[in-house]
C-alpha cells in the first residue's frame, strides 16, 4: 500500500538492528526505548527501506508500527533538540528536588580505594541540622514535589544512628505541615554496624532501602573492605546483609569491581547463592576508577577495569548466575539526565553546610555553596556543572546512536576533564548486544 503522506517523514537516527545467529532480529530505538522483534524477511524490508529512507515501500500496517514507536519521524524534526529538551527538562524540573544528607565524614572502615579517606572527624551540627530544617521547608513550599525522602550517606552513616532516627521524625513534621507526601528513605552503607537493633530502629523511621558493599568472597573482600587496624569485615558485613534481607523493601549489594578482585565475586555468587537468591535484593555492579584533582591517585591504575571489562564481568556474573536480579536490566527507562548531579535540585548535604553535586567531592573544595539562613547560596562551581553538558561542541556525541542512552557518561568525570567521557563510549552497544541475546533466549 502506497501513501504520499509516507514522503515528509524519515527514518530516526537511533535505530538499532540487532540479528542473532539464529536469523532472529530485534528493532531497537535508543530514544523512546521501542523494541520489536522481526522476522527475517520483514527485518530485511525495513532494513532496507530505512536505509534508503523509500518510505513507500511499506506496507500501511508496517508504516503504523513504525511512526508510532518512533521508528520513523517527521523529516522536518531534528532529533538532537529532542534529546536537548529532554535533558534540559530533566535538569531544571523544579519539583524533582532530592536531599543526601551526609551525618559525618567519618567511617569505621579504612578502605584503600575510598575517595574520602582523608576527610573525617567532621560531623554535621545540632546548630547546622536546625539550617537544614528551614532550607528543606522552604523548598517544598517552593517545588511542591509529589512525595519527598532522604537519602542517607557517609562517611559511615550508621555511627549516626541515633541523629538520623531524630531528623527522620524532624522531616516528618515538615513534610506534613507542607502537605507533601514522605516517601520512603534510603541508606548507602558499609554494612558493618547493622544489627537486629539498628536495622528494626532504621526501618521504623522511614528507611526502606539499604545499599551495602561487598567487594567479593571472602578472600577478596578482606583485601579492600578492612577495619582501621587492618582486620577483616566479610562475616560481619555478609551477616548484615542477610539481617538486612529481612527488614527492608529493597537490599542493593553493590560490588566495587577491579582486576583483583572480580573473580573473588564470581565464587561469592556462587557459593552464597541461598543468601542472593531474594526477591528484594538487587546485585549493582560497580567499577573502581581513579578520581583526579587529588581525590584518589593514579597508583593503581592498572588495577582498574575500562568500560569493556566491566561488562565483560556483569555478563560473567549473569551467564554463572542467571537467577540473581542486577540492576542494569531490560527494558530500559527514558533517561532525562545521566544521573540526579545534572538536577538543578538536587542538592548533597555535607558538614559546615557545604552543599555538593556529586558524593565523590565531599569534603572537598569542590563544594557547590552553602545553606545561609536557610536559603541555598551557590557559588561558581554550582553554575560550572551546567557547561559541561554534551551539547558543547561535541560532535561525536551528537553522531552517536547511544547517546540517549548514555547522555555522555559520568557528569563528574565531564566536569573534571571538561571533556565527554569517552572512556565509556562503545559500552552502551556491547551492553545491549548482551541483553539483546538474553532476551531472544528468553523469548524462544
Amino acid at each position: 500500500m502506497k501513501c504520499m503522506e509516507k514522503d515528509v517523514y524519515k527514518s530516526s537516527q537511533y535505530n538499532i538492528f540487532f540479528e542473532d545467529k539464529a536469523g532472529v532480529t530485534l528493532l531497537y530505538n535508543t530514544f523512546t526505548t521501542a523494541l520489536i522483534k522481526l522476522t527475517k524477511e520483514k527485518a530485511e524490508k525495513i532494513k532496507i527501506t530505512l536505509k534508503l529512507n523509500d518510505l513507500n515501500e511499506l506496507e500501511t500496517d508496517e508504516y503504523n508500527l513504525l511512526i508510532n514507536n518512533g521508528f520513523i519521524i517527521n523529516n522536518k524534526i531534528n532529533e538532537i533538540d529532542q534529546v536537548k529538551f529532554r535533558y534540559y527538562r530533566g535538569v531544571f524540573n523544579s519539583r524533582d528536588f532530592r536531599v543526601t544528607i551526609v551525618p559525618t565524614l567519618n567511617c569505621n572502615l579504612n578502605c584503600p580505594y575510598c575517595f574520602e579517606r582523608d576527610k573525617r572527624d567532621e560531623n554535621i551540627t545540632l546548630k547546622e541540622y536546625e539550617e537544614i530544617y528551614k532550607f528543606i521547608d522552604k523548598q517544598l513550599f517552593i517545588c511542591q514535589p509529589n512525595d519527598f525522602g532522604i537519602s542517607w550517606y557517609g562517611g559511615e552513616p550508621l555511627l549516626e544512628v541515633d541523629t538520623i532516627e531524630n531528623i527522620s521524625n524532624k522531616i516528618d513534621i515538615i513534610c506534613k505541615n507542607n502537605n507533601i507526601k514522605r516517601a520512603c528513605d534510603s541508606i548507602v552503607t558499609n554494612g558493618y554496624l547493622l544489627d537486629e537493633d539498628c536495622a528494626k530502629r532504621l526501618f521504623n523511621c522511614g528507611i526502606k532501602k539499604i545499599q551495602i558493599t561487598l567487594d567479593g568472597d571472602r578472600d577478596a573482600h578482606n583485601k579492600q573492605r578492612i577495619l582501621k587496624n587492618g582486620e577483616g569485615t566479610f562475616d560481619k558485613i555478609l551477616n548484615s546483609i542477610i539481617i538486612a534481607q529481612r527488614y527492608f523493601e529493597l537490599v542493593t549489594v553493590r560490588f566495587n569491581t577491579n582486576k583483583s578482585n572480580h573473580e573473588g565475586i564470581v565464587r561469592l555468587l556462587k557459593n552464597k547463592s541461598d543468601i542472593f537468591n531474594k526477591n528484594n535484593i538487587v546485585i549493582s555492579v560497580g567499577r573502581l576508577k581513579n578520581y583526579l584533582g587529588g581525590i584518589v591517585s593514579k597508583e593503581n591504575d592498572n588495577d582498574c577495569l575500562n568500560g569493556f571489562e566491566l561488562q565483560n564481568i556483569q555478563g560473567y556474573i549473569d551467564n554463572y548466575y542467571k537467577r540473581v536480579k542486577t540492576v542494569n536490566k531490560m527494558p530500559i527507562q527514558i533517561k532525562h539526565t545521566n544521573c540526579g548531579a545534572e538536577s538543578h535540585k538536587c542538592f548533597i548535604i555535607g558538614p559546615k553546610l557545604k552543599i555538593y553535586k556529586c558524593a565523590e567531592a565531599l569534603g572537598y573544595s569542590d563544594s557547590v555553596g552553602f545553606i545561609v539562613d536557610g536559603d541555598f547560596q551557590p557559588n561558581e562551581v554550582f553554575w560550572q556543572w551546567f557547561n559541561y553538558n554534551i551539547f558543547n561542541n561535541n560532535e561525536k556525541c551528537m553522531s552517536c546512536k547511544y547517546v540517549p542512552m548514555c547522555m555522555g557518561g559520568c557528569p563528574s568525570s565531564r566536569k573534571r576533564l571538561g571533556i565527554p567521557n569517552n572512556e565509556i563510549c562503545g559500552y552502551w552497544e556491547q551492553w545491549l548486544n548482551i541483553k539483546f541475546n538474553e532476551l531472544i533466549n528468553t523469548l524462544n
